[in-house]
C-alpha cells in the first residue's frame, strides 16, 4: 500500500488531481478471536477482505495493513470527499451483515473508518497515513461503527496526549507520583469479618501549578506502551512497601492495585510481580489484589487468562474493576479467573433514584453470588447506598460515604476509629417521575381507544408489565423496601391486571368494538389510580414506622 500511495501522490501531483486514503479497523474482531479461536478470527479476516473487494469500484485499491486494519486508496476523481464518504458507507453496510464462521457459528462486527484527502490533508505519504490514522482513532473513540474525515482538532488532541504522556513520565522521574488509599469495608452480616478488609491504592500526581491531581485526569496515557510498565512497577513497589509497614504495625489490610492491560500482557509482567514480592518479604502475596479494568480492552484474552491464573497460583486475588462499563463484561466474567467483581460507581451512584441502575446492580450482585464471587459496590456516597447494597447481599463497599482516598499515614488512625454503620433503610419515596410516566402512559392509552393517536406498540410487548417505569420501580426499589408487606403482592397483581386490560382494549379496538375498548380503557385508568394510591399509602406507613423508632 505504501508503494501505491507514493504512485498516487506522483500522479496527483503531475495531473493536479485529488485522492483519498481510508484506514479502517474491524470493531469487535478481538472478541470474536477470543471467543471462537484464531481459526475463526482468520476466517473473519478473509471474509471481511472479500466483502471489501466486492464493494470497491474501479480506481479503488485495498490492502491489509496488519492485524484487523485495512487501507483503501481512492484514486483520481474518487478523491472527492463526497465520493470517499459514499465508499465508506458501502463498507460500513457490507461489514455490518453477520458473518458465517462455520460449524453453525455466526458473528456480527462493525467497522470504524478514518479518511485523509490529498492535498488538503497532506501532501506526502507519512502525513496522509498519520492523519487518516488520527481520524480512525477519533471514529473509534466516538463510538465506533462510523466514518470520520480528518480535522485539525484531531491533531491538536494527539498533541495534548503527547504532552500529557511526557508530563507523567517527567513526574515519575522526579518522584512526583504518589499513592492515596481508599478503604474497602464489610457491609455484610458476618460479625467475625473485620470491618475494614482492605484499601485500594490510587495513583496521584503532584503538579507544580495544579497541585495534587487524581489519576482520572491522566488515565488516558497510563496504558501507553512507554508508560504502562514503569507505572505498574512503581505502583507495585509503593503499595507493597506500605502494605509491609502496616503489617509490621499489626494492621492486616489487603491492598488492591490497578494494573493496565498493556502491562498485564507484557512479557515482563510476571517477572515484575515476582521481583516486587521478593523485594517486600514482609507482605504476603495473599494480601495483594490485582484490579483489571473491565473498560480497558485486553487484546489477547487467552494470554490474560493464563497470566491471571499464574497470579492466582502465587496466592494473589483478582478483581474485575469498573464492571459493566465495557463491551466485553460477560466475556471477561466467563473467561477470566477472578474472585471479585467491582460494580462500577456509575451504576451504584444513581441506583437509589434510577430503577434501571438498581436492576443492573441487583443483577450483578446476584450473578456474583451465584458464581461464588464477591461483589464490591464502588461509588457508595450515602448511608442509603450502603443500606441498599447490604440489602442486596453485596458484602463489600467503597466510596465517599465510607471515606475519601487518604495518605498512607492517615489510614491506621482511620481504621481504628471507623465504626460500621447500622443498616437504615429509609422509606422509599415514590419518585415523582415514575408517577408522571404512569399517568402519561394511561392518558396515551385513553387517546388511542378514542382513535386520536395510534395504539402504543409497547402494549403488546412480552412481559410489558416488567418494562414500564412503574414495573421497573415495583421490581426494584419497591421490592426492596416493601417486598415483605402483604400489600406489595396485591399491588403487583393489580399492576399486571392493568397491562392485561390494556391488551384487551387493543384486541377490542382491532375488532371494531369501540365501546368495549373505551370501557376497558376506563378500567385501566381506575385501576392505575388505585395502584398509585396504594404505593403512596405504603410509603406513608413505612415513614411513620421509621419515625416511631
Amino acid at each position: 500500500m505504501r508503494e501505491r500511495l507514493e504512485q498516487a501522490l506522483e500522479t496527483a501531483w503531475t495531473r493536479k488531481g485529488r485522492f483519498a486514503l481510508l484506514l479502517l479497523d474491524l470493531d469487535g474482531f478481538k472478541q470474536v478471536n477470543d471467543a471462537y479461536g484464531h481459526s475463526a478470527g482468520d476466517e473473519l479476516l478473509r471474509e471481511s477482505a472479500l466483502r471489501l473487494l466486492h464493494v470497491l469500484r474501479e480506481g479503488e485499491v485495498m490492502a491489509r495493513m496488519g492485524g484487523d486494519e485495512f487501507a483503501v486508496l481512492l484514486t483520481d476523481a474518487a478523491g472527492d470527499e463526497s465520493v470517499a464518504a459514499a465508499a465508506a458507507q458501502r463498507i460500513l453496510f457490507a461489514l455490518r451483515m453477520p458473518f458465517d464462521l462455520g460449524v453453525g457459528r455466526q458473528a456480527s462486527i462493525s467497522v470504524s473508518l478514518g479518511c485523509a484527502i490529498y492535498p488538503s490533508d497532506g501532501t506526502d505519504a507519512e502525513t496522509l497515513l498519520r492523519r487518516a490514522d488520527l481520524a480512525l482513532y477519533a471514529a473509534k473513540s466516538a463510538g465506533r461503527d462510523r466514518y470520520l474525515r480528518f480535522r485539525g482538532e484531531f491533531e491538536m488532541a494527539a498533541q495534548k496526549q503527547k504532552q500529557l504522556l511526557e508530563s507523567v513520565e517527567q513526574a515519575l522521574r522526579e518522584g512526583r507520583l504518589t499513592l492515596a488509599y481508599q478503604p474497602i469495608v464489610s457491609i455484610g452480616g458476618d460479625p467475625a469479618r473485620p470491618a475494614v478488609v482492605g484499601v485500594e491504592a490510587l495513583l496521584r500526581m503532584q503538579h507544580p501549578q495544579l497541585g495534587l491531581i487524581a489519576a482520572a485526569e491522566f488515565a488516558s496515557v497510563l496504558d501507553h506502551g512507554r508508560l504502562a510498565r514503569p507505572i505498574g512497577r512503581f505502583v507495585l513497589d509503593q503499595a507493597l512497601t506500605q502494605g509491609a509497614l502496616w503489617r509490621a504495625e499489626g494492621l492486616n489490610l489487603h491492598v488492591a492495585v490497578n494494573i493496565s492491560a498493556e502491562h498485564l500482557l507484557a512479557p515482563e509482567f510476571l517477572d515484575d510481580l515476582h521481583q516486587a514480592l521478593h523485594n517486600h518479604p514482609g507482605f504476603s502475596a495473599v494480601g495483594l489484589m490485582l484490579e483489571i479494568t473491565e473498560s480497558a480492552p485486553l487484546r489477547n484474552l487467552q494470554q490474560a487468562r493464563q497470566v491471571l491464573q499464574d497470579c492466582q497460583d502465587l496466592g494473589l486475588n483478582v478483581a474485575l474493576d469498573d464492571f459493566g462499563t465495557g463491551a466485553a463484561s460477560l466475556t471477561y466474567l466467563q473467561q477470566l479467573p477472578a474472585q471479585s467483581i467491582k460494580i462500577d460507581q456509575s451504576f451504584v451512584r444513581d441506583m437509589v433514584n434510577d430503577p434501571k441502575d438498581f436492576a443492573i446492580v441487583s443483577a450483578v450482585v446476584t450473578a456474583a453470588n451465584l458464581l461464588g464471587l464477591e461483589a464490591i459496590g464502588e461509588g457508595a456516597e450515602t448511608l442509603e447506598h450502603l443500606s441498599v447494597l447490604a440489602a442486596m447481599d453485596c458484602t463489600l463497599a467503597q466510596g465517599y460515604a465510607i471515606a475519601r482516598p487518604m495518605p498512607a499515614d492517615a489510614v491506621a488512625t482511620w481504621v481504628q476509629t471507623w465504626v460500621r454503620p447500622a443498616p437504615n433503610l429509609r422509606a422509599a419515596a415514590f419518585p415523582k417521575e415514575v408517577e408522571v410516566a404512569q399517568l402519561r402512559r394511561v392518558e396515551r392509552l385513553q387517546q388511542a381507544v378514542r382513535g386520536e393517536v395510534p395504539f402504543p406498540d409497547h402494549v403488546l410487548d412480552v412481559a410489558a408489565e416488567n418494562q414500564c417505569h412503574l414495573g421497573l420501580w415495583l421490581g426494584g426499589q419497591g421490592r426492596l423496601y416493601y417486598g415483605r408487606d402483604s400489600r406489595y403482592a396485591v399491588l403487583l397483581e393489580q399492576h399486571a391486571q392493568i397491562h392485561d386490560l390494556a391488551r384487551q382494549a387493543k384486541a377490542a379496538l382491532d375488532l371494531g368494538d369501540l365501546g368495549e375498548a373505551r370501557r376497558l380503557g376506563q378500567d385501566v385508568e381506575e385501576l392505575s389510580a388505585i395502584v398509585l394510591q396504594g404505593i403512596r399509602d405504603l410509603s406513608a406507613a413505612r415513614q411513620a414506622e421509621l419515625n416511631r423508632v
